[in-house]
Parts: C-alpha cells; structure tokens; sequence
C-alpha cells in the first residue's frame, strides 16, 4: 500500500512528484475538483480526473465520488490507469492509501 500525500500548492506538488502524491483544484461549480495525482507504482504518469465532494458528478466526463478529506482520501469506485504497452491496471485509493486490485 501506497500513502496519498496532498500536496495543496501545485508547483511544490510538481517538484515533489512522490508517487501516488496528489494535487486538487477547485472548478468553479462547488464541490467538483480536479484530482491531479501521479500514479502510484512509481512510474512517473501524472493523471487528473474529476471528483465529487460527497458525491459522483454527472455529466458525460467519468468521475469519482470523494469522502472530502485531503488527509485520508477515498475515491469510488477505482482508479484505472493504463501504461501504454504495459497494460492497464486499477488501484483503490481508501482512507488516504493506494492499494492495487
């Protein structure tokens, strides 16, 4: 399991580029936000999607429901991340780790 650590200013989070680390940014429509994070087997791919604060956004983008905190994160339902010829792969990301299904 891999510890989700918010970073809440982007530049720092960019330099940090700790895996399974993430960045959010508020959209101008409350409670949704971007979830920057980079992946967490350590390779390196930055991906953003799109959750909600207690709540699954509609619309035609795939998003996430989030339990609102920045400390011990938890998205529903998993994240799936796809590594170009490597595959794809899908990680929960539960009370602030990030553990691979």
């Amino acid at each position: 399991m891999i510890r989700a650590i918010w970073c809440p200013d982007r530049a720092r989070w960019m330099t940090y580029r700790s895996r399974g680390s993430f960045y959010l940014a508020p959209r101008e429509v409350g409670g949704l936000f971007d979830f920057w994070f980079f992946c967490p087997c350590g390779c390196g791919q930055q991906t953003c999607i799109l959750i909600g604060q207690g709540f699954v956004p509609g619309g035609s983008e795939r998003a996430w429901r989030w339990n609102g905190s920045r400390t011990e994160p938890t998205l529903d339902p998993s994240v799936s991340i796809v590594h170009g010829d490597h595959g794809k792969f899908a990680w929960w990301l539960e009370n602030g780790y990030w553990a691979e299904t």
